[in-house]
């Protein structure tokens, strides 16, 4: 958990949107786990994602992998991911960079998560209320810079050298990166675990999984666009006090408001965003750049029968300062896409080593 800023409620339902099928009988986001300040959530139900076709066809696909993966989590957490899982929610009052706060809730073992935490060096521990809050310093970390090694004209990367000589002008020594930011981790009981950017915002999320904490309003309008059966469900608003001038903020800086819905039923994957932006000429501009994308995709597309059936099912409307982007595509359609997303990445990738190593061979 690096960072806790929009861009984490941007990139996660398009990454899922292309990977979830048939749910089960989804929760929908419970207002008890969200604060009454809350600006920005998702919320993700694990315990139909694990059930869902994919995750069923990934297991009987690589059995191996799968059995070694339940061990693991079994033997660390006294986890059975494709029965213990509930959910996970991610929240916070900001969008500065390293503020918010996860919830998860899962039919864990405390004492091995405890003593899990209590074998780590990197951890820090503080009583508080009957609860021991759990301070996990990242690990100390090196940029590694190149230097020349003994006049050869080719370049080495150096690990970092610890000796107590402070005069580094003549020598190759490697500078020491930033740290990143630690996070606090709090055992609430036995189904939930609080997981934030700081000890003060994981005290206050205790208050929220215990209920003597203010909570979010049933009708505020980070719940909207709330429906039931939904896998993932993510939401933002006030977003006028965006602070960042990189990647999608300057967009979303001209939004009151965001969601995303991902979910399913009777056989098909459904998707849907929806903007609500300041002004009517922002919804305007949105509504065709998402229809320009619509139509790129199309295009990109034309070698594949299934990827057209997935463009070609794809809904935008306008009304107002309000646009909706819908899409639906069967379950069977949706698996053929990933395995050709798939090749087409590893083919990519394939023909990037290549030519990387057609440089280098150049280079010589």
């Amino acid at each position: 958990m690096r960072r806790f800023t929009l861009a984490a409620i941007v990139c996660l339902p398009l990454a899922l949107s292309n990977g979830l099928l048939r749910p089960a009988v989804a929760a929908p986001p419970s207002a008890a786990q969200l604060p009454q300040n809350a600006k920005w959530m998702i919320h993700i139900d694990l315990q139909a994602l694990v059930q869902t076709e994919l995750a069923e066809a990934a297991r009987a696909e690589r059995p191996r992998l799968t059995h070694l993966m339940q061990r693991w989590f079994q033997a660390k957490f006294g986890i059975n991911p494709h029965e213990d899982l509930d959910s996970l929610t991610l929240f916070s009052d900001s969008y500065d960079e390293h503020q918010g706060t996860m919830i998860l809730r899962a039919d864990y073992a405390m004492d091995k998560v405890r003593d899990a935490f209590d074998q780590n060096p990197d951890v820090t521990k503080e009583a508080w209320e009957g609860y021991t809050l759990y301070t996990i310093e990242p690990e100390r970390r090196s940029r590694l810079r190149p230097a020349e090694d003994n006049g050869d004209a080719r370049r080495r990367l150096l690990p970092r050298r610890q000796d107590n000589d402070n005069t580094a002008a003549n020598r190759d020594e490697v500078q020491e990166a930033p740290s990143e930011r630690a996070m606090t981790v709090i055992l609430v009981n036995d189904k939930s675990m609080v997981i934030a950017s700081s000890p003060e915002r994981a005290k206050k999320a205790v208050g929220l999984v215990r209920g003597d904490s203010p909570i979010l309003a049933e009708d505020s309008p980070l719940l909207a666009e709330v429906e039931e059966g939904a896998l993932l469900y993510g939401a933002a608003i006030d977003l006028q006090q965006i602070q960042h001038r990189a990647g999608f903020f300057p967009v979303l800086a001209q939004h009151e408001r965001i969601y995303w819905t991902i979910g399913g039923s009777d056989g098909e994957l459904n998707v849907k965003l929806v903007l609500h932006a300041h002004t009517e000429d922002v919804a305007e501009q949105m509504e065709k750049s998402l229809e320009g994308s619509i139509a790129f995709g199309k295009v990109w597309a034309a070698d594949s029968e299934n990827l057209r059936q997935v463009f070609d099912k794809r809904q935008l409307s306008r009304e107002g300062k309000r646009v909706q982007l819908t899409g639906h595509a069967e379950m069977e359609t949706v698996r053929a896409v990933i395995g050709e997303l798939r090749e087409r990445l590893q083919q990519r990738l394939q023909l990037g080593n290549e030519g990387a190593a057609g440089r280098r061979a150049d280079s010589r």
